[in-house]
């Protein structure tokens, strides 16, 4: 009996609620200042701005009211900064260069240790 309640409370309690979806275009500007520049869903250049969206209101029950709440979220525009993805590339193809050489490094001294104990 115990084990059957358990696992109906995991299917049922681990559903995520419509409630908690995050609206498009919000996921960018979480933590984010007004203003900053951010790359919408659809991959344009956007600025974050504060907007109000409607939200499920359950604290009066069933059915739920809405209520209005307010939001940054990520809109489109022309005059927004394009983000760049240029200096994360740069970063990682460095980085490579830095790997490569150290591992190449390894393999010359290696080869002449196996050299020097050749002789």
């Amino acid at each position: 009996m115990i084990r059957s309640l358990l696992l109906l409370a995991a299917l049922t309690g681990g559903t995520t609620a419509l409630a908690d979806i995050p609206p498009a275009n919000s996921r960018q500007c979480q933590g984010a200042a007004t203003g900053s520049a951010c790359t919408t869903d659809d991959g344009r250049p956007g600025t974050c701005v504060a907007t109000m969206v409607s939200r499920p209101d359950y604290s009066a029950g069933f059915p739920p009211k809405t209520k209005q709440v307010e939001m940054v979220l990520c809109v489109a525009s022309a005059s927004a900064k394009q983000v760049s993805a240029l200096p994360f590339a740069l970063g990682a193809a460095l980085m490579f260069l830095v790997l490569g050489g150290l591992v190449a490094s390894r393999f010359a001294a290696r080869g002449r240790r196996e050299a020097a104990t050749a002789r």
